[in-house]
């Protein structure tokens, strides 16, 4: 069997495979549509909360007409008693309280403290997170807007603005940021799944390996890798018009790079287990930790340093933040070389040992 009949044979086997071709195709299909559907919105609206009102002045209604006009919340309950509201939190009936304190006015007049204060339930972090920015440009427009006639009579400058401009993530949606971290992680685990399963089922049948099948059969898994990712990068971004910005000629060398690992540590573990159902047994439960030590949800620099370091033994976590830096920043190729040089090393290393499994045994 030549390189080219063992390519062929290898395609067809996965296409006639029904376990093997809805994981290495179809999932990988679905997933571009399904995945980024529950982040559709980019960013979460209409989140419940409370609104305490001790003060009941001008100012303060002022303040929850505002709040009552943002996007990001809204106030399913105005109450002057706290504990009723605290009581609201632990129902889950809502995710914040905002307290306007009695003398808010007068104190702001005065140039004391206000005393605003915003509770956040910690348990949702994102939805709270959209809470309390929103909150804030509201709370100041309607204070700056309540004293613009003292401002002109003092003559007191209003302090100065900051604005906040999200590079690479102009909307600041949380789908933009996710799915690009999750992308490459969908098609490393496919492939860990798919081609491990191929590998076990070859073996079943009494299929002699030898260096030139070996071969076809990588090629022939790989350009499923390969296409995969671009129909991610290509089709699914720009559906979904996320951000991008890619630097395709260094896209199109790392992908392959990329792949070929993820294929070689494939044709490893399809040489260890023993029946076709083992991968998916032992490589489902993977998703969460690979995607963690991606680095993606926390920095491995705040990881414990035996974690950080074992975590680029995983493909993915050189190519979740090279796909993101090519993607999305425009990066060069002296910009990945790090994560490049990782990934063919990861390469070299379970290519061989999978050689030496499949061919010398």
């Amino acid at each position: 069997m030549t390189i080219l009949q063992a390519f062929i044979f290898t395609l067809r086997t996965i296409l006639t495979t029904r376990p093997i071709a809805s994981t290495l195709i179809l999932a990988v299909v679905l997933y571009g549509f399904f995945y980024p559907a529950a982040y559709h919105s980019e960013v979460a609206s209409q989140l419940p909360i409370v609104v305490v009102d001790q003060d009941q002045s001008p100012l303060s209604r002022n303040i929850i007409a505002k709040i009552s006009l943002l996007r990001a919340v809204n106030i399913v309950q105005q109450t002057s008693n706290f504990a009723e509201a605290e009581q609201m939190i632990k129902r889950q009936q809502a995710d914040a309280i905002f307290l306007i304190p009695s003398h808010l006015e007068s104190n702001v007049l005065r140039g004391q403290n206000s005393g605003l204060a915003l509770y956040l339930s910690g348990a949702y972090l994102i939805r709270t997170r959209e809470i309390g920015s929103g909150l804030a440009s509201s709370i100041k427009a309607s204070i700056a807007e309540q004293l613009k006639p003292l401002l002109q009579t003092t003559h007191i400058e209003p302090s100065l603005n900051l604005y906040e401009y999200p590079l690479y993530n102009p909307l600041g949606g949380y789908g933009s940021y996710i799915f690009p971290a999750v992308a490459a992680l969908i098609v490393q685990q496919t492939l860990l799944l798919g081609v491990s399963f191929l590998i076990v089922s070859l073996k079943q049948k009494q299929f002699r390996f030898n260096l030139t099948n070996l071969t076809g059969i990588t090629l022939a898994c790989s350009l499923i890798g390969i296409l995969s990712c671009l129909y991610y990068f290509g089709f699914v971004y720009w559906y979904q018009d996320y951000p991008r910005d890619a630097n395709l000629p260094a896209l199109l060398l790392a992908t392959p790079v990329f792949v070929m690992a993820v294929v070689s540590i494939s044709l490893w573990l399809g040489s260890i287990f023993d029946r076709p159902e083992r991968p998916a047994q032992v490589l489902t439960f993977t998703s969460v930790p690979f995607f963690f030590l991606t680095g993606a949800s926390w920095p491995l620099e705040a990881m414990p340093q035996w974690m950080s370091l074992s975590a680029w033994i995983i493909p993915s976590t050189a190519g979740v933040r090279q796909f993101i830096q090519l993607n999305q920043m425009h990066a060069s190729l002296s910009d990945i070389g790090m994560n490049l040089l990782i990934l063919i090393m990861i390469t070299v290393v379970f290519a061989t040992l999978a050689y030496r499994r499949l061919i010398r045994n």
